[in-house]
């Protein structure tokens, strides 16, 4: 039995923790990886904001081309949000399925034909861009609702899409 103990105290009196520099190394592992995830996500989430912004855009480029091609219904572009999810059909919009340009979880915010600019917004009724054989945006009818100014953005991260309803035409802006 006393030999029992002389080994148990042997055991407690080498078993003193970790040191300083042990510890030094961990902490420093940890602040690397962190700091690691912590730029991957906001690159993810950067590359997101482009993809939604490049989405709009290439279905505002769509629409108009078609319209030019085959006529004002083929190239209708109808685009709304609901649920801070923007979605859009080119064509009839009870016929074609809906295409999602983000997953929710980029901010849109969109300026009206008045200058209203409505931020971070959840819902936005559907916009119905209708161009000519011209490539020109033409009314659906009075007091026809069509935002001029799309804005998606995640953090310091901002892409503008705006429309130039005049002349049909659209650029995209990186801020």
């Amino acid at each position: 039995m006393n030999k029992r103990n002389c080994q148990r105290k042997s055991i407690l009196s080498s078993n003193k923790g970790f040191s300083l520099i042990e510890l030094i190394v961990v902490i420093a592992i940890m602040a690397v990886a962190i700091g690691l995830v912590t730029i991957t996500y906001s690159l993810v989430n950067n590359a997101n904001v482009s993809k939604a912004a490049n989405a709009l855009d290439t279905a505002f480029n769509k629409a108009r081309i078609q319209s030019m091609a085959k006529g004002t219904d083929a190239g209708q572009l109808t685009v709304w949000i609901d649920a801070g999810v923007m979605y859009y059909t080119i064509g009839d919009p009870d016929v074609e399925t809906p295409i999602a340009v983000n997953s929710g979880v980029i901010g849109i915010s969109y300026t009206d034909t008045n200058g209203v600019t409505f931020g971070h917004a959840e819902y936005m009724p559907r916009a119905i861009y209708r161009f000519n054989s011209a490539g020109m945006v033409i009314r659906t009818g009075p007091g026809a609702y069509l935002p001029r100014e799309f804005e998606f953005s995640h953090g310091n991260r901002r892409v503008d899409v705006m429309f130039f309803l005049e002349t049909g035409k659209h650029m995209t802006e990186l801020n």
